[in-house]
């Protein structure tokens, strides 16, 4: 009879026990943070060539801000991010950051960190980014963007992002070459070190033999020499220069051809202007480093609770010296006759706070109607066995 009584009790054992896992672990599933809210998207180009910039606009906001919300903007192959995309950008709340913006491969995603819930609500939110128009969209007039899920237009050439054109109006094509002798420079993001990254084309044209002379920056590649109108690489042709210091040396086929040569060079500071001479003619720029984009936006502190009321401090001045006048003997009252002793009644001490563990009230219950239900059929079990057990004692 005693392992009997032992089966029975290991059976309600194990129902509640299985039972465990559909009532609270069903319950328990985290919830992922809600999007950000992004609305009012426009799409710019300043033109239809190859390196031409495409931007990317909106507005964002949250209405319960939380850690892990985020949106992201999804390029197609027609387009690429700029290498400062790669180092990312600041997602911002009244100037401060509250998250990080970051490309990876096509996508950039804008994500909120914990600094975000110090707002009760984030509004008027905006936010830019800007890619570069690639080979690959060559013969093309657009393309789609994914914003937030919701796919966008954009025209190239299209300078008001009204949907048409404004700006060399005909399907994307190779970079034109302008017929001069010139300096171009642009930031290129950062290295390991932080230091920022600059590169120069630097073009000459009119002679078939050429000197270019750089003292801080480096060449590096070969010349590129365009025949055409356009840098097309199925007609540009390359040289090897002889590299003599700062000094670079090279020929042409024609002194119509436009050739150039890439120089680079690195800056603790984010604008750099660089010189250089071709044939000795002067050629200079400036370059600043840009970031791959900007998101800010405005919130609201949450109301702060009430200040609680200080007791006043007691006074440190003794009592004797503050009155001199002793008070009169109040006359004391009548003892009140002895009250009835009332009932003692148990007060059930509050529950302590449940962790938030993405739980319910709603699965609690399933869990306590389980573990009730399963005691319940143990009893039963145990009862039904001892009924049989008492009655043969009572035989013998």
């Amino acid at each position: 009879m005693r392992l009997s009584k032992i089966w029975a009790a290991g059976a309600a054992l194990t129902i509640a026990a299985l039972a465990l896992p559909y009532g609270g672990a069903a319950y328990a599933a985290d919830e992922a943070a809600p999007a950000l809210q992004v609305a009012d998207v426009t799409t710019t180009s300043t033109s239809s060539q190859v390196t031409s910039m495409v931007t990317i606009a909106g507005v964002w906001k949250a209405d319960a801000p939380q850690a892990g919300s985020s949106f992201t903007v999804t390029l197609p192959e027609a387009l690429a991010w700029p290498a400062q995309a790669a180092a990312g950008f600041p997602l911002k709340v009244n100037g401060k950051p509250v998250g990080t913006c970051t490309e990876n491969a096509q996508a950039l995603t804008c994500t909120a960190d914990e600094r975000i819930t110090e707002f009760a609500t984030v509004t008027d939110g905006r936010f830019s980014a800007w890619a570069r128009l690639q080979r690959s969209a060559r013969g093309t007039t657009g393309a789609t963007i994914d914003v937030a899920g919701t796919a966008h237009q954009v025209t190239w050439g299209d300078q008001d992002g009204d949907g048409t054109c404004d700006q060399d109006c005909k399907p994307a094509h190779d970079e034109y070459v302008s017929k001069e002798t010139a300096k171009y420079g642009w930031a290129n993001g950062r290295n390991a070190d932080g230091m920022y990254t600059f590169e120069w084309w630097v073009q000459a044209t009119g002679f078939t033999s050429y000197t270019i002379v750089d003292e801080t920056a480096t060449p590096s590649g070969l010349v590129e020499c365009a025949p055409g109108d356009e840098w097309n690489p199925d007609e540009e042709y390359t040289l090897t220069p002889t590299v003599e210091g700062a000094s670079v040396k090279f020929e042409t086929k024609s002194e119509a051809h436009v050739c150039r040569i890439l120089f680079k060079s690195v800056s603790g500071e984010p604008s750099q202007t660089n010189v250089a001479t071709v044939n000795g003619a002067q050629v200079e720029r400036t370059a600043t480093y840009r970031a791959g984009g900007e998101a800010d936006a405005d919130g609201t502190s949450p109301t702060p609770a009430p200040t609680p009321t200080p007791a006043p401090a007691p006074s440190d001045e003794p009592q004797s010296a503050q009155s001199q006048t002793p008070e009169p003997t109040p006359t004391p009252a009548p003892t009140p006759a002895p009250m009835p002793t009332p009932e003692t009644v148990a007060v059930e001490a509050p529950q302590a706070r449940l962790a938030r563990t993405g739980a319910t009230s709603d699965g609690l219950i399933v869990v306590g109607a389980v573990l009730l239900g399963a005691t319940g059929l143990g009893l039963l079990i145990l009862r039904l066995l001892e009924g049989p057990a008492s009655k043969e004692e009572g035989e013998l």
